[in-house]
């Protein structure tokens, strides 16, 4: 879509027809990559043909040549869980078979995405424990808050199943390079979908009690990201965590979504006293919900949406 632009032009003389750009000055930071998620509303009305287009499109180093995943953990439209069991602290009757996610389909596109390219990074985010490790066993979408109950055998039995969870994608050939402590955990207003309510406090002591130590006792090198959620909860829960000496240790950076808008202020504040050690990931930016459709309602619209989304996000430290 074309449109008028009003340029002004100086009279005169150029003084150099040369630019010179300094860059040694500008501070550097890895970028990790580009990439999508891979859900179960990826492929419920899709053939294998048109799969294999999609993995063509957005992994072939001729198409869009992604390199990173987004893989929902009990994101799903049924609510299977690989362990439904109650109480089954030993995680005896855990699925290592990740039977939901084969009959879903998620799995059919990781293995078409890992034949294309191998060295994708596959990003795990939950979005809630099965209901029987929930506060009143609460369904799970939803959450009460606190969403764990209380009794610790819940919080320590949950991050023993995240971290199996990573050790059964692994058994399967699919290797996991990290994953968030939680989507969106200060969700306080959604009953529609999965959610796990942790406040700041909660998040840095289920990194700092649980999580951490049970993928540090399996010696996983998968990193470990927090927050995983809109950019203006993140100066707190950062300074939270990784001015905690021990909860630190565990953790490589935090993730942030979009919905609030840029908060240059967020970014710029991590990238200040943190991004010289924990990197900082965008993990999640979607057109597609109600609220911003009637903002961007051409394909162009959300084409210079995602970009603008994109270029803020490098240009503050993002890697992703």
């Amino acid at each position: 879509r074309w449109a008028n632009v009003d340029v002004e032009v100086s009279a005169g003389r150029a003084r150099s027809p040369q630019v010179t750009l300094a860059t040694d000055s500008v501070s550097r930071w890895p970028i990790v990559g580009y990439g999508g998620a891979v859900t179960e509303g990826n492929f419920l009305n899709l053939r294998e043909a048109q799969i294999n287009d999609i993995v063509d499109a957005y992994f072939d180093p001729a198409g869009l040549d992604y390199n990173v995943v987004r893989l929902p953990i009990h994101a799903t439209a049924n609510g299977y869980v690989f362990d439904n069991v109650s109480d089954d602290f030993e995680l005896k009757y855990f699925d290592y078979n990740l039977t939901g996610d084969r009959t879903s389909g998620k799995m059919n596109m990781i293995e078409k995405i890992l034949k294309k390219k191998r060295d994708v990074k596959i990003l795990g985010s939950v979005w809630t424990p099965p209901s029987w490790m929930k506060l009143g066993d609460h369904s799970m979408d939803g959450s009460d808050d606190p969403c764990l109950k209380r009794d610790p055998r819940y919080h320590e039995v949950w991050a023993k199943y995240l971290v199996t969870w990573v050790d059964a994608y692994e058994r399967l050939g699919v290797p996991i390079w990290a994953i968030t402590q939680q989507n969106e955990p200060q969700n306080y207003f959604t009953q529609s979908w999965g959610t796990c309510i942790f406040e700041p406090e909660a998040q840095l002591a289920f990194i700092r009690d649980h999580l951490g130590p049970a993928m540090k006792a399996a010696n996983k090198s998968t990193k470990l990201f927090f927050n995983d959620d809109d950019k203006n909860f993140l100066p707190d829960v950062a300074k939270l965590i990784l001015e905690d000496e021990v909860a630190a240790g565990f953790v490589d950076g935090a993730a942030v979504h979009w919905y609030t808008m840029d908060q240059y202020a967020a970014l710029k504040d991590y990238k200040e006293k943190y991004l010289d050690k924990y990197t900082l990931i965008s993990t999640e930016a979607t057109n597609g919900d109600p609220t911003t459709a009637e903002y961007y309602k051409t394909d162009w619209d959300r084409a210079m949406h995602y970009a603008h989304g994109t270029i803020v996000d490098f240009f503050h430290g993002g890697s992703t």
